[in-house]
């Protein structure tokens, strides 16, 4: 099996798809984890300043 050139390889539609996939999906992904980390300390503050 021969491996295509660079060139070749950064233009087509599979490179394309999954490249434009990652750069949306990253965003996407830290967004959540740091929506997640958030939540867990403010519930974490919540139940500590609460009365029992």
């Amino acid at each position: 099996m021969r491996l295509p050139n660079s060139n070749t390889f950064f233009n087509t539609i599979r490179f394309k798809l999954i490249s434009g996939l990652i750069v949306v999906m990253l965003p996407v992904l830290s967004f959540l984890i740091y929506n997640s980390y958030y939540s867990i300390q403010v519930v974490r503050n919540q139940v500590t300043q609460s009365k029992y």
